[in-house]
């Protein structure tokens, strides 16, 4: 159940953020303008967000563990290069201190208690499969 929910709100948070990304970006995906509001107000990448709630949705949906772990990692690294080596720089060279104030002001996944949530969780998970509670076979 909890896999449904995370799943479900990672489709979500990716078909909101794109409604908005496509406002001001078009198909050519460059933003015209920085985007402040909406979901975009409580985190910087929410598309990345949807994709990372997704994979943790998807892989606790079909029961695989382990690859809560590996496909996670493996997406927030891919993620995380992307946005410090492509998109922040993209952004500060077309939006300058606007983006950068934006960027200290808010998170880029997780809003704080959320973020949090999901620390929690995993730790919860981790211990789970270390004392023997969630097998990994």
């Amino acid at each position: 159940i909890v896999g449904i929910i995370l799943a479900a709100l990672g489709i979500i948070f990716i078909a909101v953020s794109s409604k908005y990304l496509l406002k001001v970006a078009g198909p050519e995906q460059i933003p015209r303008e920085l985007i402040t509001d909406g979901v975009y107000s409580k985190v910087r990448n929410p598309i990345y967000t949807g994709v990372i709630l997704l994979t943790i949705g998807w892989s606790l949906i079909w029961g695989a563990i382990y690859s809560f772990f590996i496909i996670t990692a493996v997406v927030v690294l891919i993620l995380l290069a992307l946005i410090k080596f492509v998109e922040e720089p993209m952004m500060t060279k077309l939006f300058g201190d606007k983006f950068l104030e934006y960027r200290k002001r808010v998170s880029m996944f997780f809003p704080l208690p959320i973020g949090i949530a999901l620390i929690v969780l995993v730790i919860i998970i981790i211990a789970s499969i270390v004392t023997g509670l969630i097998p990994l076979t």
